[in-house]
């Protein structure tokens, strides 16, 4: 998609809180994995960057980052019964 295709579909994005986003390469990270826990409005999401960051589902605003494994983090699943428990998993071997 051309330059002004993408910066029209972001301008016309009814969020909260814009993030400012460059179209040139900055960084190697990508996304691993994607979790929603609509109860506590919360999107959690894992990438290359050994970081699971929090956003807002309803706006994507930011609400967090979480670190902690040592290896790149492979996987985040919310807790069934508990909205505030998120679990990770990790090429470092760990489950947190």
């Amino acid at each position: 998609m051309a330059d002004s295709g993408i910066r029209h579909l972001f301008d016309e994005l009814n969020l909260t809180e814009k993030t400012a986003f460059s179209l040139e390469k900055t960084k190697d990270d990508y996304i691993l994995d994607i979790t929603v826990q609509e109860r506590s409005n919360t999107l959690a999401a894992t990438s290359s960057n050994k970081f699971i960051r929090l956003f807002s589902y309803s706006n994507l605003a930011t609400k967090g980052c979480i670190e902690g494994h040592s290896g790149q983090i492979t996987g985040v699943k919310f807790a069934n019964t508990e909205s505030d428990i998120l679990f990770s998993s990790s090429e470092d071997k760990t489950i947190k």
